[in-house]
């Protein structure tokens, strides 16, 4: 017989206290008072909750310019003459932002919010706007209120002010943005420390001071690794005093091994050392004690270029050598200079190296720029021509630029045709377009053009002129609606030299009406505009145009100087009086266009007006022939000058010679004739 357990079912009720509604609230209270409730307590904390929300969020949103206009009138009796003189692309508003604590007034000149503080990549990229504008007070401000979401930005500041050259507001930056609790992320040291060793001058000795302090703040809070500690060092390299990085060296740090960027750094912090004594005893000591797994091409190129770096001709000899020993440089066919006793040379078998470390860019760069200050530029041009049959692939465009340089120094009377070939030669094998490259063709114009064999030689120098013109056409220049090649104002940086050379006598003619002609085509063509987007400013530059005067006249004078016309050839006298004459109006219109742009009220039909006869007289003018003999005669007639000018004086300086020579014969018979009388005077 089974037995079954039945288990009681209890049933359970849930009840709740009754609420009053509020609308018996509201009866109660009108039966017993009789006055009517608008709210009761739970409304009105309701209402306050939510005006409570609202006035947050509006905290949070800025002002228009015409209410943050009427908060500054009121609070702060300031008042803005123009609204766009407050807002984010404004500089004016500066000068409020420090009267008032006001965060919606300041939001306003920010044009940000404090939703849009919340988030870090918009605070970075208003960071890099006001960067853009060269806006750094606002920049700062901006990075303040983000707060904790401002650590991008602080690393864009910091970037800022390190490519402008301003390590000391880099430093005070990142003490500031400790007080002002932001972050510092990975990239914080990293930013600065790299930017300090990349500073065109040495700093000072208070920044290496300051950065040793940051590393022994990392070394405390146990951050320090290979790559900060290699940063560091980089730093403190490019200090005014080297000891900062000496005392970083040496202090013993757990889990940091020093490698070859250690290493090359360390040699690189050498070229301060002042001391000749300290310098080769450290070098030495480094390159002695350096681990066979921390030597590679790197380290030894940096050695050769800290030898480089000193004064003394042997230790310079002694890089060449170095270069010559490492790297696979063809050494048979150099007779190999006095190298210093200072130096201490070490052979590659010193670190089991077995064999030289092949060529790259950079040691051959190395050893041009080391004959050339040694005085071997012969040498540094056969390593350049070895490897250009060898190996022509290591060779980049620094290396050519080199090669020119070599060549101008070594052949300056005739560097321009070579010059010409390797400009022509990097444009056809796809190197990278270098403005370095153009100003090194010009470079060489001016070097050969200088030179006194050359500048005898008239048609030498006109020629070369003209070539430079066709150059500057080709390269440069622009072609306009018509079809003309115009040079603009960039090419035209050898201008003043020109001028020197019509000045000396040393250009013909006719290449000077080719120049005058080229540059009042650039002039009217507004290249010598100061502000091309503000063309209708018409602010203009006047200076071009008197230097164009300035050649006219010289024409002028060419032709006016002298005035001896041949009877044989036909209408000369009148073809010379005519174009004379269209020389002085034309200089006369430049002068209209420089005095219109010079008064105040400038008036455009005026200028149109002035610029179309300017250009119709140019058009007149150097449509001639200026081979024409009229032209050419004046130029030999100032040979045919030149010539009997020396004629006459030589002839002068016989005549004078021999007048003196007939004087002290006539004296030397006067005295004998003394003598005789004398003499007679005795005996009777």
């Amino acid at each position: 017989m089974k037995i079954f357990r039945v288990r009681p079912l209890l049933r359970s009720f849930h009840t709740t206290p009754i609420q009053s509604s509020e609308v018996k609230l509201k009866l109660n209270k009108f039966q017993k008072t009789n006055e009517v409730l608008l709210k009761t307590s739970k409304d009105q904390e309701k209402y306050l909750k939510k005006k409570q929300i609202q006035k947050h969020k509006l905290e949070k949103t800025a002002y228009t310019k015409q209410q943050a206009f009427h908060v500054l009138k009121k609070n702060h009796g300031e008042a803005i003459n123009n609204l766009s003189d407050m807002g984010p692309t404004s500089k004016s508003d500066l000068q409020y932002m420090s009267l008032t604590r006001d965060k919606r007034l300041i939001y306003t000149m920010l044009g940000t919010s404090g939703e849009q503080l919340r988030d870090a990549v918009l605070v970075t990229r208003d960071v890099n706007k006001f960067l853009k504008r060269n806006q750094v007070e606002k920049a700062v401000y901006l990075t303040r209120l983000a707060g904790s979401r401002g650590s991008a930005g602080l690393n864009s500041i910091l970037s800022y002010y390190l490519n402008n050259q301003s390590p000391n507001s880099a430093i005070d930056m990142y003490n500031w943005s400790r007080k002002w609790n932001i972050p510092i992320d990975d990239y914080t040291y990293t930013i600065l420390f790299d930017g300090i060793s990349k500073q065109l001058l040495p700093v000072s000795n208070k920044i290496g001071e300051k950065i040793l302090s940051m590393v022994d703040n990392l070394i405390n809070e146990k951050k320090l690794n290979i790559t900060r500690f290699n940063s560091a060092l980089h730093a403190l390299s490019n200090c005014t005093d080297s000891i900062y990085m000496f005392q970083l060296w040496e202090k013993n740090l757990s889990g940091v091994k020093r490698d070859k960027i250690s290493y090359s750094t360390l040699l690189k912090g050498c070229i301060q050392l002042n001391d000749d004594v300290k310098f080769f005893e450290i070098v030495n000591s480094i390159m002695e004690n350096i681990p066979k797994s921390c030597v590679d091409e790197r380290v030894l190129f940096q050695y050769c270029k800290t030898l480089l770096s000193r004064d003394n001709t042997k230790v310079q000899n002694t890089a060449f050598v170095c270069l010559l020993k490492y790297f696979e440089f063809e050494t048979t066919i150099y007779g190999l200079p006095e190298v210093s006793k200072d130096v201490q040379l070490y052979e590659l078998d010193h670190w089991s190296i077995e064999k030289k470390f092949p060529l790259t860019s950079h040691p051959v760069g190395l050893l041009l720029d080391t004959s050339v200050r040694i005085g071997r530029e012969k040498r540094g041009l056969d390593v350049f021509e070895n490897l250009q049959r060898s190996n022509p692939q290591i060779m980049d465009i620094g290396i050519y630029h080199k090669y020119m340089e070599i060549y101008m120094k070594l052949f300056s009377t005739d560097c321009v045709k070579k010059t010409l070939e390797v400009y022509e030669f990097l444009k056809t094998n796809d190197f990278p377009s270098s403005k370095k490259s153009l100003n090194l063709v010009y470079k060489s114009f001016k070097r050969e053009m200088l030179k006194k064999p050359v500048m005898i030689d008239k048609e030498r120098e006109t020629k070369l002129m003209e070539q430079l013109l066709k150059f500057m056409k080709d390269e440069e220049g622009f072609t306009n609606e018509e079809g003309d090649k115009i040079i603009p104002r960039s090419a035209w940086n050898m201008f003043n030299y020109v001028i020197r050379q019509v000045e000396k006598g040393y250009i013909l003619t006719e290449c000077l009406s080719n120049v005058v002609c080229e540059f009042s085509k650039s002039i009217l063509h507004n290249q010598f505009v100061a502000d091309r987007k503000k063309r209708d400013e018409f602010v203009y530059i006047q200076t071009p145009e008197l230097m164009a005067t300035s050649l006219v006249m010289k024409l002028h004078k060419r032709l006016t100087k002298h005035r001896k016309y041949n009877r044989h050839l036909p209408n000369v006298r009148h073809e010379k009086i005519q174009i004379e004459y269209q020389l002085n109006k034309y200089k006369c219109r430049i002068l209209d266009h420089v005095n219109i742009f010079s008064n105040k009220n400038k008036r455009r039909p005026d200028i149109e007006r002035i610029e179309k006869n300017l250009e119709n007289k140019r058009k007149e003018i150097f449509k001639r022939n200026w081979t024409h003999p009229c032209f050419l005669q004046v130029v030999r007639n100032k040979n045919k000058n030149k010539n009997k000018n020396k004629n006459k004086n030589k002839n002068k300086n016989k005549n004078k010679n021999k007048n003196k020579n007939k004087n002290k014969n006539k004296n030397k018979n006067k005295n004998k004739n003394k003598n005789k009388n004398k003499n007679k005077n005795k005996n009777s």
